[in-house]
């Protein structure tokens, strides 16, 4: 879809915050991990103490780890993706797994902020197709806790560029 020499937009992109918690994330399961086979090795070595205590918690450590693996696969995702706009559609990641073209795009949309349950605010962009399809746009959403200055400047980020990506698909449709 794009050339070499087609300009591309790079339009959202992972936030440093994104590659925090990816940091993180790893060093839970790492943790979590080492602590169960620190504590297996314990009861090896040392005996049999309290069964059930001991087994409890190597299961824990099992289901914390199986649940940071999961969190990290979350987060290499969004890590991943990215948002690509050039001259023949739109590209959702880096590798160009995931191109639209102009003429599939019926709309893009910023939606309402939502309060979700925890009392944060949430909103997505949508890219709606021409088939029914809604495809949410990655870097370009915003799941806060409470109001303030940073969020009315990030729903005002959103709202500038599916302003813009809908100016684009208007531009290449006409």
């Amino acid at each position: 879809m794009f050339s070499e020499g087609d300009k591309r937009r790079l339009i959202a992109r992972p936030t440093p915050l994104t590659f925090f918690e990816f940091a993180m994330a790893w060093l839970w399961m790492l943790g979590s991990l080492a602590f169960g086979v620190l504590l297996a090795y314990s009861v090896i070595r040392d005996g049999v103490g309290d069964v059930v205590v001991l087994v409890f918690l190597v299961l824990l450590c099992v289901l914390v780890t199986a649940w940071s693996a999961r969190t990290l696969i979350d987060i290499w995702s969004e890590v991943r993706a990215q948002l690509i706009v050039g001259p023949d559609g739109v590209q959702l990641d880096r590798r160009g797994e995931q191109r639209y073209a102009w003429s599939e795009i019926a709309r893009f949309d910023a939606g309402d902020p939502t309060p979700s349950e925890d009392s944060g605010i949430s909103v997505v962009a949508t890219m709606h197709l021409h088939d029914g399809r809604r495809i949410a746009l990655p870097g370009l959403d915003l799941l806060l806790a409470g109001g303030g200055p940073y969020t009315r400047w990030r729903l005002a980020k959103i709202s500038e560029h599916v302003a813009t990506l809908n100016r684009m698909r208007d531009d290449r449709a006409g």
